[in-house]
């Protein structure tokens, strides 16, 4: 009896466990980035007229501070999901042409091993 199954290609599995974890951080990502963008306009409301000066100023700093924070991380989650994007399309690539001595899905942007889990 042989110790692996006919057929059984580690590298593939590692591809597609990897397409797989790709795949679920992008749709997690997705997710959160449209609770941020629901969010914004509710959670920072218009200042009150009858607030004296200096609290209503201090008010509006503080809800613009708040605004350019979430419109950051907006734009940030888009960024990573657009990378994850193109990390997984690379890798489905792969599975379509698999070759055995290609572990370059290991190898990150920086040239540093990932360890596949």
């Amino acid at each position: 009896m042989p110790l692996v199954e006919p057929g059984y290609d580690p590298v593939l599995i590692g591809r597609r466990r990897r397409l797989i974890q790709l795949e679920s951080a992008i749709a997690d990502l997705r997710e959160l980035r449209r609770e941020v963008e629901a969010s914004r306009p509710g959670l920072v409301p218009q200042g009150g007229a009858t607030w004296h000066s200096r609290a209503a100023a201090a008010y509006a700093e503080r809800r613009e501070s708040i605004r350019h924070a979430l419109a950051n991380a907006e734009r940030l989650l888009g960024d990573a999901e657009a990378a994850l994007a193109a990390e997984a399309e690379r890798v489905r690539r792969t599975l379509d042409d698999p070759s055995p001595d290609d572990v370059s899905w290991l190898i990150g942007d920086r040239g540093a091993v990932r360890w596949a889990t």
